[in-house]
């Protein structure tokens, strides 16, 4: 763990200590991580908030930004269909997009149907590449080797359920389609080879499906621990082998003024190290002389094993690199990356 710290930004909290330094972006810059393909963020633009009690309206842009530390201001990718969403993930080896899209309000579409939904793949230089009808959620695996979609159906509104999976694969095409019980939960991967559906683990190699070992979808590199979403605060923190959830006290070591809103996380792939969890937590909105007053948010780097906070800083996470080795930070509109550096 001491070599985790060691590289971490000095723009960060160790322990309640400040240490050196004052603008994250400045510092803790690896060598080994600048211009690596996976390395980066893909963002349509408006996508980074300051974490006030509220969602971002769907974004209808035909064109993408990616992050890098090389490329610190965003350089500009076209996505080859257009359309109203607001997901968007590069593969883990930095050379396809997949984003959703929808199509409400477009002429001759039915706002209740699987027409109005398509999740759609691209390579960066805008290249056409594969897509899905009825597409309402993604998640590619940890590897790249795979993206799951997942297919839309009825109740459309609030948030489209699914009744079925599909998982394509760069090269081979769709390697496995099946029926799961409907769900307005999400997807996620356990590993390279299984994807897990709100309850479900599927097996991508025989299709098989058995209950989930995981509280959540997003599980930590050591299959031990998982985040899934709750209703009001935003998400808790599982350990999987007791089923505790021990989201309060982790955000509990940011001490905090008042807790508005916890979430979002992520995990971190540092070396050595599978349980390392990137997760912010907000003051409430509120009112202040002169108009609204935005919460104020910070980001903490937490071993959930030990409990321990390795680091903090202020600002709110917007989530991880393509390959997991960093997570990115919104600050003042100004996206950092902090993480372990090691390959």
């Amino acid at each position: 763990m001491a070599s985790l710290i060691s590289r971490l930004s000095s723009a960060w909290h160790s322990r309640g200590l400040l240490l050196a330094g004052a603008i994250l972006a400045t510092a803790f810059v690896p060598a080994s991580t600048e211009g690596t393909p996976g390395g980066g963020i893909v963002l349509k633009p408006g996508a980074v908030w300051t974490g006030r009690d509220r969602h971002p309206a769907q974004l209808r842009y035909d064109w993408a930004y990616l992050f890098r530390r090389d490329i610190p201001g965003g350089l500009r990718i076209p996505l080859p269909r257009a359309g109203a969403g607001w997901t968007v993930a590069l593969s883990p080896g930095g050379g396809l997009v997949a984003y959703d899209l929808s199509h409400i309000g477009e002429s001759g579409i039915n706002r209740e149907s699987p027409a109005n939904y398509e999740i759609a793949v691209s390579d960066t230089s805008g290249r056409d590449v594969a897509s899905f009808a009825g597409g309402v959620r993604l998640a590619w695996s940890e590897d790249g080797t795979r993206l799951a979609v997942a297919i839309g159906c009825a109740p459309w509104a609030p948030v489209p359920a699914f009744d079925s999976v599909v998982v394509w694969e760069p090269g081979k095409g769709t390697t496995l389609s099946r029926r799961v019980p409907p769900s307005r939960g999400s997807i996620g991967w356990a590993g390279p080879d299984t994807l897990l559906i709100g309850s479900s683990a599927v097996a991508c190699r025989t299709g098989a499906a058995s209950p989930s070992s995981h509280r959540g979808t997003n599980v930590s590199p050591d299959g031990l621990y998982s985040v899934y979403p709750t209703g009001g605060i935003g998400l808790g923190v599982s350990d999987d082998r007791t089923g505790s959830n021990f989201a309060y006290s982790i955000v509990d070591l940011l001490r905090l003024p008042k807790l508005g809103r916890i979430g979002p996380a992520c995990w971190l792939r540092a070396k050595g190290h599978g349980h390392i969890l990137a997760i912010s937590a907000c003051t409430p909105s509120g009112t202040a002389k002169g108009g609204p007053r935005d919460p104020e948010c910070l980001t903490g780097l937490v071993d959930v094993k030990t409990r321990r906070l390795i680091g903090w800083t202020r600002g709110r996470l917007v989530g991880p690199t393509a390959d997991s080795r960093e997570v990115v930070i919104a600050r003042d509109s100004v996206l950092s990356f902090v993480g372990d550096g090691a390959r």
